[in-house]
């Protein structure tokens, strides 16, 4: 159980990753992210350590990305709020958001 929990931390961080150099490329200066992962949420946030090298590595980089923005926030909405920032991460993740 503990290798799939962080199977998702890093999926769910590596679309997040996506979504920061979306609005990075887009010129954003704000951005206000949400996640239905609270583990990613509390690691971005810095509640929480990550164990996990991969994982470490990829809060490093989130880390470096927040300073491309004035303003950075990611909140954590339930699963069932986030359908609509699930589908736009799909589709940025899937190359074909219109580029």
């Amino acid at each position: 159980m503990l290798w799939s929990q962080n199977k998702k931390s890093v999926v769910s961080t590596n679309q997040s990753v996506v979504g920061m150099l979306l609005a990075k490329e887009m010129g954003a200066r704000s951005l206000v992210a949400k996640s239905d992962f609270l583990l990613v949420t509390d690691q971005v946030t810095g509640e929480y350590h990550a164990n996990d090298p991969q994982m470490a590595a990829y809060l490093g980089y989130v880390q470096i990305l927040k300073g491309s923005f004035a303003v950075f926030e990611l909140v954590h909405v339930p699963r069932e709020q986030n359908a609509r920032a699930d589908l736009l991460t799909k589709l940025a993740s899937s190359g074909k958001g219109g580029r």
